[in-house]
């Protein structure tokens, strides 16, 4: 018997005992000091409790899908649309596209009309809500406006969006002014992804003035500070979001504050979904062991969040993803390539894939991970430095044996799990 599949026969608890409480590292064990001083100060805060006009949570899990590529860097419909089918059967609050890790600025108009409808025709008849983002390269509003009523012609839940410049060099009252055009489109809640220096008090303006804006995907500075602020001053009446990496790794630090929504890349959608059920029905202890579950075999099982969509059938074999350019204003200021792209503590050794070009799985500020998302083979299209559409590094090709393993430690620690 080999050393992978010895170790692949160890209980759950074992499992999470030997390699997880060493492998977890420093940023997750910050993250639960953090909480339990947390907790020892004040009572849980309970954070929005709002739906769509469907009925659907803007309470949960929704993750940012990934955007398959052929091999030939051809949108892949049908592995879109078995993805928002996988996600459903997970039982997600709701699903994001296209943002950071779907790759958005690398899609032509063709794309994003195409994806959209296969997006909204899987997903039709499904609980968890869909969230179409309507931002473009152009950051041109009649575009935007285009896109977002495309989307609700088409049965989206929501509309999303990335600040004008992602939120640089831009006057508030000009990205007041964008958001304003966006929301008066459609019916449908929106939510205002922020980036770049989008202030608490340009949120505020835009909660007061658009009557749809019902979340905020925060993405700047101190975000778990920023959460207690945003909550207060809009009477709890927003939906809070986190961006959540490729493996949730902020989320047991985000609960205790009322933040309601994590976006992290779908690899471990179901699971995440359910720490934060069991979070929010009292169940901490179980809880945190589906969240440790998660850290540590990201942390620890090489390859594992780069092959997960493969691994489980969703995408494939040979899917390729396209990097994600990062704007100029970050790159200076030293940003990560988005929230959404930022694995911030799900340990080396994680990646998956070799990436083409800056950046199909890292480039210049991707992260503090060193490899929590894995990177998807690049396929081309985008320029510039860049994060990897598939939420972090890559790292060299797997080999067959590589994959079978993956598949083996899935099955062992994961699969007991899985909801869909």
């Amino acid at each position: 018997m080999d050393d992978i599949t010895a170790g692949n026969r160890l209980d759950r608890r074992t499992f999470l005992q030997n390699a997880g409480l060493l492998g977890l590292g420093a940023g997750l064990l910050q993250s639960v000091a953090g909480t339990q001083i947390a907790e020892a100060q004040f009572t849980d805060v309970r954070g929005a409790d709002l739906k769509t006009p469907s009925g659907k949570p803007l309470r949960g899990l929704y993750p940012i899908m990934e955007t398959p590529f052929t091999p030939e860097d051809k949108l892949n419909t049908d592995a879109l649309g078995a993805e928002v089918k996988w996600l459903n059967k997970g039982r997600v609050a709701g699903m994001i596209w296209p943002a950071w890790a779907s790759a958005w600025a690398t899609l032509s108009d063709a794309e994003r009309i195409e994806g959209t409808e296969a997006i909204l025709a899987a997903g039709k008849g499904g609980k968890s809500a869909i969230v179409i983002e309507v931002q473009n390269n152009a950051w041109d509003i009649p575009t935007a406006v285009r896109y977002a009523k495309h989307a609700a012609a088409h049965g989206a839940d929501a509309i999303g969006a990335i600040p004008l410049n992602n939120g640089w060099n831009r006057s508030d009252q000009d990205i007041l002014d964008y958001y304003k055009a966006i929301a008066a489109a459609t019916d449908l809640p929106l939510i205002v992804q922020t980036r770049g220096t989008v202030s608490v008090d340009l949120m505020i303006q835009m909660f007061q003035q658009i009557p749809t804006m019902k979340a905020t995907k925060d993405e700047v500075g101190d975000t778990l500070a920023r959460a207690k602020e945003l909550m207060q001053r809009t009477d709890n009446k927003l939906a809070v979001w986190a961006a959540g990496g490729g493996t949730g790794n902020n989320v047991w630090a985000a609960l205790p504050l009322g933040i309601v929504g994590l976006c992290p890349t779908p690899q471990y959608a179901e699971l995440l979904q359910q720490v934060m059920e069991l979070y929010w029905a009292g169940k901490k202890s179980a809880a945190f062991d589906m969240f440790a579950l998660v850290q540590t075999f990201a942390s620890t099982v090489t390859g594992a969040t780069g092959y997960m969509m493969e691994a489980r059938g969703v995408f494939p074999e040979g899917t390729k993803s396209r990097p994600q350019p990062m704007e100029p204003e970050a790159q200076r200021a030293g940003a990560p390539a988005g929230g959404d792209l930022a694995g911030t503590g799900a340990g080396s050794g994680a990646g998956g894939r070799a990436g083409s070009g800056a950046g199909a799985g890292g480039g210049a500020g991707a992260g503090g991970g060193a490899g929590a998302g894995g990177g998807r083979r690049g396929g081309g299209g985008a320029a510039g430095a860049g994060a990897g559409g598939g939420g972090g590094r890559g790292g060299a090709p797997l080999t067959d044996k590589d994959k079978e393993s993956i598949k083996l430690a899935i099955d062992t620690y994961l699969k007991p799990h899985f909801r869909g």
